[in-house]
């Protein structure tokens, strides 16, 4: 079901040119609220959400402002020392225990 706006603002978040929005949207069995950020860097467009039932939102919307203002650029030196996050998936069968 489709979302609508209940408020926006351009913004700069850590130099760049951001627009953030909060988003209504949901049916009558659930709603939900999303704070969107949109921001411009190198040429490209990202987006940050954060979404939460709406009766919570108030509660985690602190944590969602505070990730979408912690986005920068990173410079070239930092990028190349990032390392990518790696997941290993284990099958776990009958009788397996943690430690095994």
């Amino acid at each position: 079901v489709g979302f609508t706006v209940r408020s926006s603002e351009t913004v700069t978040i850590n130099g760049l040119q951001a627009w953030v929005g909060i988003f209504d949207g949901g049916d009558e069995r659930a709603r939900h609220t999303v704070r969107a950020a949109f921001i411009s860097h190198t040429g490209r467009l990202y987006r940050l959400a954060g979404l939460a039932p709406s009766a919570q939102f108030g509660r985690v919307d602190p944590v969602f402002r505070q990730a979408i203002g912690s986005f920068r650029g990173l410079s070239q030196a930092e990028a190349d020392r990032s390392q990518p996050a790696r997941l290993d998936f284990q099958t776990a069968r009958p009788g397996d225990t943690w430690e095994s």
